[in-house]
């Protein structure tokens, strides 16, 4: 990432930005074909970070490989990074998408089932959906209740004009209930 992009993006007034960093492990964001890396994954919530530009992430867990260890490893990685607004979730292969022919080749989906979430149920993933919602909603949950993470979140917002606040605040307000919508 160059750092002359993000002062630029500053100065142009942007004060939000949305990232598919999808994993902090380099065999997901393989299996994914991202065509990125976990080292650009942190440069890019550093330069976010130091210029004062919102961040909001998401990230993907449930890849075939994936165990809970993994898992809970990716997710410290995810809690130190300098976020402000996170998305945790279950893999679904959706039809169109590669990894959605390529489990149907291998007859793990049928063609009539154009939304799967990953899970042991389909032989996607070593755990169950269900597990993998747990560890969402965990997930999120830890991300959200460090008090550390409102002091420095309220701490970067009061530098905003109140229509920035505004639509920084009606995106949190849209994590909260999609959090509160999974339990």
């Amino acid at each position: 990432m160059d750092e002359g992009l993000y002062a630029l993006m500053r100065r142009a007034g942007v004060v939000a930005a949305i990232y598919g960093m999808e994993s902090m492990n380099q065999d997901v964001l393989d299996f994914y074909r991202k065509g990125t890396t976990v080292e650009l994954n942190r440069r890019t919530a550093q330069l976010t970070y130091k210029y004062g530009i919102f961040s909001f992430a998401y990230f993907i867990i449930g890849t075939p490989f994936e165990d809970e260890v993994l898992i809970k490893k990716m997710l410290k990685d995810v809690y130190s990074l300098r976020l402000d607004l996170v998305n945790i979730g279950g893999l679904q292969y959706q039809y169109g998408a590669p990894l959605w022919y390529e489990a149907k080749e291998k007859g793990l989906i049928d063609a009539s089932e154009h939304v799967v979430n990953a899970g042991n149920e389909y032989n996607l993933s070593p755990l169950s959906s269900s597990q993998l919602n747990s560890l969402s909603y965990r997930a999120l949950t830890v991300f959200y209740v460090r008090p550390i993470y409102w002091l420095k979140f309220f701490q970067k917002a009061m530098k905003f004009d109140k229509r920035t606040l505004y639509f920084i605040f009606r995106i949190l307000q849209k994590v909260f209930f999609y959090l509160f919508r999974l339990r």
